[in-house]
């Protein structure tokens, strides 16, 4: 116990005391639940909603207080300010994983992989096509890399692997999905962690370049960070303090000796990244978590392939549990076997959501208790444990984020993820690997994604009428009755974000922005230069910012013949798209006019330099 203390981060004294304090408050709760609410008395038959939502209370504690005991140490997980060592360049295989990727997102991410910097005789490029088309082996010539394909999908992703691992020889293998592109500062920023034998993989935040669905359909794009933030920014940090990260398919680099000692990458689940990682922590080897994004990729373009994506997540991550609980699973340490549990018994979170939108509907409608006590009671228990909780959940989880999206995330796909966990654990081999689709289009609300919240939202709304009338004929106590009417107020603003975020949107931009601070000028047709901030870029255009507010200066020089002069002095042609003042400067919003595939691979360049800005 007190070496598992000496890894906490005590010196931040108030959240620590916030998580002792909400654990006790919380616990108490529970133990006052279990004594005092339930009438024993009744038929066995009146104790199955009371019990079910006494579990789904329990399941939130036990999940929550596994999220924050992890976040507490988060501070301690600092950047390495060491140098790197200019004699330590041992040989690297980068491998960029497709299937039915397009053309144009691989040009991007082969791109990227060519600019890291490197010793180049230690350096080699595999395209990995499992889709075997001669499109994409014609594109491999073009950027004189690598190219391996295959006849066959055995294993999927991991089974691509494994048949490159066969013929490929380097000391250390990079993995990166096709839409994510590095900087190129990749492997110099990580790859002198390998100088300790000990570890086995480094693993990097995954950092999008495009909105989330949430983010997107609810048009809540500056206000919500990516949904996959918060546990790539603080729970993987946490559990790296646990050597608990987990290995998340992409962005990563691994020693070949390592992986070779366990078989090369498991094809007996669908997330073969989390089996990976598992089976290194139980033979004592380490996951270093290294929390800054070194790569951009491409997040779900639609709910449907959100929903997808998550539900293949679940599944794998049962599959993984199931088929590697004895020799793998018994293998690992205390502290790694709470917190794999915890990641599997996350995606059970479908029954107690299911149970908490439900529980004030039944006792508005037909009167069914959940539990028996005086309302005051539960009202001030209810009132302090979930203040002390919400509060806590804000220090944790920062700007990345706030405590209603969690239960808008998980409403969201609550009903579907809870049908994945009862087909696989009755057959564990069903589900099958489904690629995410991450190209842009136009796309196709799919009405069945949101049909059961948007029933459980009718009825919810319904509840909202029939109480009066009830009310009137005394059936409810006025307490239990605005008790309830809050909690089903509560879910219907959940429900109402849960189906929006399946009605989908078209996205506005073709081509993806990249978040940068550059030192740039403009230059007009008259030679006349004016200093500006490029705030973020693309291959398309980019948003540029003045300290000097002056539009119709401004509007003078950004005509068709002028030019973004950047830091290698190259000149770009650009036209100007809008403009609006905003703090105490001007943004522009401009076109770039790109006479050739060089300056578009500059920029490119430019915007992939490093990842200081994300």
């Amino acid at each position: 116990m007190k070496k598992t203390l000496n890894r906490l981060n005590i010196n931040d004294n108030e959240i620590f005391f916030l998580f002792c304090l909400s654990f006790i408050l919380s616990f108490s709760y529970l133990v006052w639940r279990v004594i005092f609410t339930i009438d024993y008395s009744v038929g066995a038959i009146y104790l199955i909603w009371p019990f079910l939502l006494l579990l789904a209370e329990t399941y939130s504690f036990i999940v929550f207080s596994s999220f924050s005991f992890a976040s507490i140490n988060v501070r301690k997980n600092k950047l390495s300010t060491k140098t790197k060592d200019i004699n330590y360049f041992p040989t690297v295989d980068i491998f960029i994983c497709t299937y039915n990727e397009s053309e144009n997102i691989l040009r991007d991410t082969i791109l990227g992989c060519k600019n890291i910097k490197y010793k180049k005789a230690n350096k080699k490029i595999y395209l990995l096509d499992d889709g075997n088309r001669p499109a994409i082996k014609q594109l491999a010539a073009d950027f004189e890399i690598n190219y391996i394909a295959r006849t066959t999908n055995k294993g999927f992703k991991a089974g691509n692997i494994n048949n490159a691992l066969k013929k490929t020889d380097s000391e250390f293998i990079v993995v990166f999905d096709a839409d994510h592109i590095p900087v190129s500062t990749f492997l110099i920023e990580l790859i002198d962690f390998f100088k300790d034998e000990k570890i086995a993989l480094v693993q990097t935040p995954q950092y999008f370049l495009n909105p989330d669905p949430f983010q997107k359909n609810l048009d809540l794009t500056k206000q919500l960070t990516n949904e996959q933030d918060l546990f790539f920014r603080i729970i993987q940090p946490g559990l790296s303090q646990w050597n608990s990260a987990i290995c998340s398919g992409t962005n990563f680099v691994i020693r070949r000796e390592a992986l070779e000692h366990i078989g090369g990458f498991p094809e007996s689940s669908i997330t073969e990244d989390m089996d990976l990682g598992m089976r290194l922590e139980s033979m004592g080897l380490i996951i270093k978590y290294y929390n800054k994004p070194l790569a951009a990729g491409l997040a779900p373009e639609t709910f449907k392939d959100y929903l997808n994506q998550r539900l293949r997540w679940c599944a794998g991550t049962l599959q993984t549990f199931l088929f590697n609980k004895k020799d793998i699973f018994n293998n690992l340490n205390f502290p790694q076997k709470c917190f794999y549990s915890s990641g599997i018994l996350y995606y059970f979170l479908g029954f107690p959501r299911i149970v908490f939108l439900l529980s004030p509907m039944l006792y508005l409608l037909f009167g069914i208790k959940p539990l028996s006590a005086p309302l005051t009671q539960v009202a001030i228990f209810l009132v302090v444990c979930y203040g002390v909780k919400i509060y806590l959940f804000r220090k944790l989880a920062k700007k990345y984020r706030n405590f209603l999206f969690t239960d808008v995330y998980e409403t969201a796909i609550a009903f579907y993820l809870s049908i994945t966990v009862i087909k696989t654990i009755i057959n564990p081999r069903t589900p099958k690997f489904t690629i995410t689709s991450k190209d842009v289009g136009i796309a196709q609300t799919n009405y069945k994604l949101f049909l059961p919240q948007l029933i459980l939202l009718i009825i919810a709304l319904v509840s909202f009428v029939i109480p009066v009338y009830q009310l009137y004929k005394h059936i409810h106590s006025l307490e239990a009755l605005v008790l309830n009417l809050i909690f089903n107020l509560y879910n219907t603003i959940i429900l109402i974000f849960a189906v929006n975020v399946a009605l989908e949107k078209k996205e506005k931009r073709q081509s993806r922005r990249v978040t940068i601070k550059l030192q740039a000028n403009l230059e007009n047709y008259k030679k006349n230069k004016t200093n500006i901030e490029v705030m973020n870029i693309s291959k398309k255009g980019a948003l540029l910012f003045s300290r000097r507010d002056r539009t119709d200066e401004f509007e003078a020089i950004l005509e068709d013949e002028n030019s973004l002069i950047l830091p290698n002095n190259e000149k770009i042609d650009l036209k100007l798209i809008k403009t609006y003042k905003k703090g105490h400067g001007r943004y522009y919003n401009v076109k770039f006019d790109l006479d050739s595939k060089e300056k578009e691979d500059k920029l490119f360049k430019i915007a992939f330099k490093n990842s200081n800005n994300w």
